[in-house]
Formats: C-alpha cells, sequence, structure tokens
C-alpha cells in the first residue's frame, strides 16, 4: 500500500476512534455539565499519564529496535511483560499524588487500568511492524471507541466518581490490550536474536520516556491549575477546551507512527521521502492551518460562546482558541518528532517538553503565592493562555535543538 494511501486509511480509521473519545465527553458534559466532565477526563488524563510513565519509553524504543533488527520480537515482547509491571508502583504513586485519602479500592482500579494502559502501548507498536497498517489502526482507536458506551453508563449512574470510572477505564484496557495481544500472536518471527546493547536502549528510551512524560504531566498539571483557581467549573471548561482542540490534530497525531515506520524502513535508501528534507515547510503549513481556526473559532463565539454546550461553558470560545494555538505548537513538535526519533536524539524532546512543564509550574508558584488576584471570571482563559504560550516555548526550543542538529 502507497504511502500516501496508508495516511489516509489511517487518519480515516483512527480519526473515528478520535471522534468518538470526543463524542464521550461532549455527552457527559451536556448531560451531566462541566463539573463531572471534567472529573471524568481528568481521571482518564491521570491513567495515562500512569502508563506513559511507567512504560519508560519502551513502545517507541522497542519498536524502533525491532524494526532496525537490533532485537527479536520475541525479546521485545519479554521485555513489555517486565515493564508493565512498572505500572505497579506508579498507579499507586498516581493516587498517592492526586487523592486527599489513600483508597484501597481506587488504588486497585488505578493500577490495574495503568499495568494494562502500558501493556497495550507496547503491544499496539508491535502490531506496527506487520505488513500493513489496518490493524495497527484498529487497535489504535478500539479504547476511544469504547469511551462512548462507558459515557453512556456514567450518565446512567448520574456522576463520575473517580473509583467506578476508574474501573470502567481497566476495563476498556483489558479488551484493548486483549486484542493487541493478539495480533502480536499472529505476527511472523520479526528482528534478529542477539545480545541487546542495554545501555543503547536505556539511552533511547529514557529520552522517549521524559518526553513522553512531560508531555502528560504538562496535561495534568494545566489541569490541576484550572481547578486550583477555577473550581470543577474550571477544570471542565479547560478539559473541554484541550478535547476540542485535539480534532484538528488527529491526521497529524496519526500519520506520525506511520511516517516513522516509513522513515525507518526506508532511511538506508539515497533521496527518498524517508529524508523528509524540508521539514521546515510541511510544519509552517499544519501549524498555520490549525492557527486559521482560531478566528473562526472566536467568531463562532460572538453567537454563542458556550458552543451550544449549556450555560455551564459561556465563553468556552476563548479557552478554545487559546487550547488550538497551543495546538498548533504541538503539531510542529509532533512532525519535528520524527527525524528525534528516527535519529535517536529524544533528549531533545524530552528539554523541549521541560520547558513546557517549567514554565506552568512557576506559574503555578505564582498562583499559590497570589491568590487574591484571580476572579472567578477570568481564571479558564488565563490558564489556557499560560498553556499556550509555554507549548509555543517548547516547540521552538525542539525548532532550535533540531536545525543545530542538522547544521
Amino acid at each position: 500500500m502507497r504511502l500516501s494511501l496508508q495516511l489516509g486509511v489511517t487518519v480515516l480509521v483512527q480519526g473515528s476512534g478520535a471522534g468518538a473519545a470526543l463524542m464521550a465527553a461532549l455527552l457527559i458534559g451536556w448531560v451531566l455539565g462541566p463539573q463531572q466532565q471534567g472529573q471524568f477526563s481528568h481521571v482518564k488524563s491521570l491513567i495515562d499519564l500512569g502508563a506513559i510513565s511507567a512504560a519508560i519509553g519502551m513502545p517507541q524504543t522497542l519498536f524502533v529496535f525491532i524494526q532496525s533488527s537490533r532485537m527479536s520480537l520475541r525479546q521485545g515482547f519479554r521485555a513489555s511483560l517486565w515493564v508493565s509491571l512498572l505500572g505497579i508502583p506508579v498507579g499507586i504513586l498516581i493516587v498517592g499524588w492526586s487523592a486527599p485519602v489513600l483508597d484501597a479500592k481506587l488504588t486497585l482500579a488505578v493500577v490495574a487500568a495503568v499495568v494494562l494502559a502500558c501493556l497495550h502501548a507496547q503491544w499496539r507498536s508491535f502490531v506496527l511492524l506487520g505488513d500493513t497498517t489496518w490493524h495497527f489502526n484498529l487497535v489504535t482507536a478500539l479504547p476511544q471507541i469504547l469511551l462512548v458506551p462507558i459515557a453512556f453508563w456514567v450518565i446512567d449512574r448520574d456522576g463520575a466518581e473517580a473509583g467506578p470510572v476508574a474501573w470502567a477505564m481497566a476495563l476498556i484496557w483489558l479488551v484493548a490490550s486483549t486484542y493487541a495481544g493478539y495480533l502480536v500472536h499472529k505476527l511472523p518471527s520479526l528482528g534478529s536474536a542477539q545480545s541487546l546493547s542495554v545501555r543503547a536502549l536505556i539511552g533511547h528510551g529514557s529520552g522517549t520516556w521524559v518526553s513522553i512524560s512531560l508531555a502528560a504531566l504538562a496535561v495534568v498539571v494545566v489541569q490541576r491549575l484550572a481547578r486550583q483557581i477555577g473550581g470543577a467549573d474550571g477544570l471542565g471548561m479547560v478539559t473541554m477546551a484541550l478535547l476540542l482542540a485535539q480534532v484538528p490534530m488527529t491526521p497529524v497525531n496519526y500519520a506520525v507512527p506511520i511516517l516513522l515506520r516509513h522513515r525507518l524502513r526506508t532511511s538506508a535508501l539515497p533521496n527518498t521521502e524517508a529524508r523528509l528534507v524540508k521539514m521546515t515547510p510541511f510544519v509552517t503549513v499544519a501549524s498555520g492551518t490549525v492557527l486559521v481556526l482560531v478566528p473562526l473559532v472566536l467568531a463562532i463565539g460572538q453567537v454563542r460562546s458556550d458552543f451550544w454546550l449549556g450555560a455551564g461553558y459561556l465563553n468556552l470560545d476563548q479557552v478554545l482558541a487559546c487550547a488550538l494555538a497551543a495546538a498548533a505548537a504541538e503539531v510542529a513538535m509532533r512532525i519535528m518528532s520524527i527525524d528525534v526519533q528516527a535519529e535517536g536524539r529524544t533528549w531533545q524532546s524530552a528539554s523541549a517538553e521541560g520547558v513546557r512543564v517549567s514554565a506552568l509550574l512557576v506559574f503555578g508558584a505564582w498562583v499559590s503565592l497570589n491568590p487574591l488576584l484571580f476572579s472567578s471570571n477570568t481564571p479558564a482563559v488565563l490558564v489556557a493562555v499560560v498553556w499556550a504560550l509555554s507549548s509555543w516555548a517548547a516547540a521552538l526550543t525542539l525548532y532550535g535543538l533540531n536545525s543545530g542538529a542538522h547544521a
């Protein structure tokens, strides 16, 4: 299948999954309001953060090593089982950090969800080693599609309590990881069994792990900031804006793994698409396309600032405009990450994400020291502005590092 066709199918199938995830949040927000929708999204984000942290960058690293014949699929599969066990202490730490009281049932649910999500992430990357991308698209979209029945269940319960939502997430990841494991079992023997350089594996994986963990941490931090100065309504507003801003990012989000796969498979050939020689125009066009949506959103906001979601989402247009500005920076970073991953310069992405998290933490410290400076009418917008500025600071940092590497 040609690369362009692979990308088209990927966007179509995985875009359906992204649409399902968006529908789940919209349903909860529309029926139950921003407080319950914010709680639901926050629990999901915490589990995502836990899975990413526990995976220590191995989904991308194991894929790169097997694809480049530096290890076998069997070796990678064994490694994935050991790595997933890190979800146990990470899940406990996540609950201890986010919950006011360490509840045994909640902890068990979060640990189960984190372990299974970590396992799914690694096995999903193995599925991409196959000859086609069809199964990879399905295994990626499945957990997102399963969010829709969970949303109806939450609505029927009339609440998104952390414990039940965490158990529901664990069930989603159990189904998704089982399907991914079945697909991996059907793969032929790939790569080559050999003595592994643990130092090289950890070196590549640690940079990827820090980068992805910081990206997930940034989302959780901005959510906590929104709740800190805007309460449950502020959290709901920001999480909804972040979710809506993911929609225009969908094509790039889902194209990047396919482009990385293509890059690794053809990198030995001269003068091929794999080199992605002129990256700057590609980044500019993709980011510019997302930025064009900012004035459109503000124009719609003049008619309905709540985007027809109800009074709890008044002035959502302003928050969403900032989230889209941040999404444009995210798009640029995702595209630049193709070269970074393929060439093993993963610590450059980690440095860029560190800039964003640092900016958010500095803002959070300032908020804690000056709580009287904020009114209940502006916090969500203010947090969104800081999110956009910190995201662009990260993107410009990565661009500078990437340019220096190719100088």
